[in-house]
């Protein structure tokens, strides 16, 4: 195919920039589509369609390997992050494109990069602009030439490409397996670090056929170290390839080195040896957050093929055991939170392990607020896709300790839920915000609806309640209610802690026992009991006044204040 890939790529970004600057049918914006299909009406005179795939750093068109100057050049540089951004992995144009499919194109991809939530965003916006001939990440057939002297030879997809992007000359590599083997089997580590030292040298050279020569002489000696179970130097590897990816600049050579960097972390993970698995994971976390867009996307691929179950149980076991790594993966996860976010989820949902499950959880908690945003969207998308109920269910548990203020809406639209562990879980949420919106909706869960309803209600204000509720709680002791409801907003007051509850329950106990009121005197050992059991911090103040209450359950219950805190349980 003899397109000009540049010029083609110039010319789709300038359609794109004019409709980011004028409305569609502007004469200027009407010529550049133009002249963008006149392009593309050209190219289909020798090919059926048009396929760009972006994949670890390269691009690929109708399957062939972009040369790496051509990759560098700025319209290049921007396809890139445009379609990183917004999730593209393709881009394809059929050969019925048209004027109109151009200019839904570009309106698409001016939407923002926060649109894009999944990779299925762009191909439901192409599909509602009704855009039959250009799609976003789907897979076509191979691409076949309509008329060219010179058929295409074997197409260099990325996967094949990694074979023998960079490959040493079989006799130079045999020699050196040979040589590396004689040395560790004579234990002359010694040797094989200056070997290591001497192939790094050729790494940072400048000299382009040293550095091609050097990154599979480099993954060699890994192998070899590997094959050979030689943990102590592969860790030290580990370490200095860390400061080497940072100081590769070419794409194609920080590719290849990071997946070198990835099999010593993958045999790391596969012997839990989870100081190095730490150190491993928090360099590709930073790298995956480089300033260049592709290589932030291939850590991030590094991440998810060494972040998989069997490490994900070497974090919950460095948790249960309580160990001295236990600290550095902590700190990875509540740095790094989002990065790692999606893969526990997935193994959240999928994984039979119930151990797991539990341990994940636990976890998940454990990052805190790092999380809530993505917890957020997730939940979010969940209601609106009304995905599986444990979906739901699992993100309401990761949040309902301490929701985000955010959560608001979609917890207000489903307060309802047919599922009674989803709906709990949002009874839940609802009652830990300290907000005017949610105290709204917390109040009417509380105030309306059937005595069970409401008990129930209360009884998660008891357990991780927000304090504001307190009126309201005391509202309900004094009022007309239910003795079940009564019981259970003080055993809330009770919990809660607050000033103005521990004010109530101080003066209900103080109001004395009554010959004529069972119920009264029912509460009030109930309210002495319930500020013993919570814990409550003024709960000795109030009860030592009622050592010699006349009613002799309330003075057991305060004389048991004073006893130590194992015996009063």
């Amino acid at each position: 195919m003899t397109m000009d890939f540049p010029h083609f790529i110039n010319l789709l970004k300038s359609c794109v920039d004019s409709l980011g600057l004028y409305p569609p049918g502007n004469p200027m914006v009407e010529r550049l589509l133009k002249t963008f299909h006149q392009l593309l009406q050209k190219v289909f005179l020798e090919v059926a369609s048009v396929d760009i795939q972006l994949l670890n750093g390269h691009i690929l068109l109708n399957e062939e390997v972009i040369n790496d100057r051509v990759a560098r050049m700025p319209g290049q540089l921007w396809l890139s992050k445009i379609c990183f951004e917004r999730k593209i992995s393709r881009l394809t144009f059929e050969r019925a494109t048209t004027v109109k499919d151009l200019q839904h194109l570009a309106l698409v991809l001016n939407q923002l990069p926060h649109q894009f939530a999944s990779p299925a965003d762009g191909p439901r916006m192409l599909e509602q602009s009704k855009v039959d001939n250009i799609s976003f990440n789907e897979r076509k057939q191979a691409i076949k030439e309509v008329s060219r002297a010179n058929p295409l030879t074997e197409p260099k997809s990325l996967d094949k490409t990694r074979q023998f992007e960079f490959q040493l000359p079989l006799e130079e590599k045999s020699s050196l397996v040979k040589e590396l083997r004689k040395r560790i089997q004579n234990r002359q580590l010694n040797l094989v670090a200056e070997t290591l030292n001497l192939i790094t040298q050729d790494l940072n050279s400048k000299d382009r056929e040293l550095v091609e020569l050097a990154l599979p002489s480099y993954r060699i000696v890994i192998e070899i170290l590997i094959e050979t179970k030689q943990d102590r130097p592969l860790h030290q590897v580990l370490r200095s390839m860390g400061q080497e990816l940072k100081d590769l600049a070419a794409l194609d050579v920080f590719g290849f080195h990071l997946r070198t960097f990835s099999q010593v972390l993958i045999y790391c993970r596969q012997h839990k040896h989870s100081g190095a698995v730490a150190f491993g994971l928090n360099t590709l976390a930073v790298l995956a957050r480089h300033d260049n867009p592709i290589k932030q996307d291939l850590a991030k691929e590094q991440i998810a093929l060494a972040f998989d179950e069997e490490c994900m149980s070497l974090v919950i076991d460095n948790q249960d055991r309580n160990t001295p790594h236990k600290a550095h993966f902590n700190k990875l996860l509540s740095a790094y939170g989002a990065l790692f976010l999606q893969p526990m989820l997935n193994a959240l949902y999928a994984s039979s392990d119930r151990h797991v499950r539990r341990g994940l959880m636990s976890v998940l908690q454990s990052m805190g607020p790092v999380i809530y945003p993505d917890l957020t969207d997730d939940l979010v998308k969940a209601f609106g896709e009304d995905q599986p109920w444990y979906v739901k269910r699992n993100l309401l548990r990761l949040l309902y300790e301490s929701p985000p203020a955010t959560l608001i809406p979609v917890l207000e639209t489903n307060l309802h839920d047919a599922h009674p562990k989803v709906r709990e879980l949002v009874h839940r949420c609802i009652l830990n915000i300290s907000d005017q919106d949610a105290f709204r909706l917390g109040k009417s869960l509380i105030m309306s609806g059937s005595d069970d309803q409401r008990v129930q209600a209360i009884s998660y204000l008891a357990a991780n309640g927000v304090s504001a509720y307190a009126p309201v709680l005391c509202e309900l002791v004094e009022g007309e209610t239910s003795e079940a409801i009564k019981r259970a907003a003080i055993k809330a007051l009770a919990r809660l802690d607050s000033k103005q509850g521990n004010e109530f329950l101080a003066g209900l106990l103080g109001s004395g026992a009554s010959l004529m009121n069972k119920l009264h005197n029912s509460l009030r050992v109930l309210t002495a009991e319930a500020l013993l059991q919570a814990r409550n911090s003024k709960a000795k103040a109030i009860l030592s006044r009622h050592l010699n209450d006349k009613d002799k359950q309330v003075k057991l219950i305060a004389s048991r204040v004073l006893m130590p805190a194992s015996k009063t349980l």
